[in-house]
């Protein structure tokens, strides 16, 4: 799999995390998580399976890999990925809708959403990269 291509996801994946930990203007932080998010779960995937996946809504993308993964053997580490989807689907669905509403929505994110969003964001950057490192195909 190409390396330079994951490397590259990864690198603007962290970026967007740090833009929204930083900026002030609290749409624009959450479309910045989003992105986060969304690049990650493709790099791991690449990483993974060779394969590009198309779309930005995270419940999706992560229920892709989880398919992929169990697909493979991997049913212990997709079954806690799906749990921590599970378990955080009201802040996936928030993060989801910023894609749009942050950018042509009528309401605005509050500080308490994008910290919530953030706080989300790095435990499931966590559970990729915790993937990443037990994952060994072919």
């Amino acid at each position: 799999m190409s390396g330079e291509y994951v490397s590259k996801l990864i690198e603007r994946a962290n970026a967007f995390l740090e833009e929204a930990e930083k900026v002030p203007n609290t749409d624009l932080a959450m479309f910045f998580v989003e992105q986060c998010l969304q690049l990650y779960v493709k790099a791991i995937y690449y990483e993974l399976f060779g394969l590009r996946l198309r779309g930005h809504r995270l419940r999706e993308l992560l229920g892709a890999l989880a398919r992929a993964l169990e697909g493979h053997g991997y049913a212990q580490v997709a079954e806690k990925l799906l749990e921590f989807v599970d378990e955080n689907r009201r802040a996936l669905i928030m993060i989801e809708e910023s894609h749009t509403m942050s950018r042509y929505g009528e309401f605005g994110y509050s500080r308490s959403d994008v910290e919530k969003a953030l706080c989300m964001a790095k435990e499931l950057r966590n559970i990729l990269e915790e993937v990443r490192r037990n994952v060994k195909l072919g």
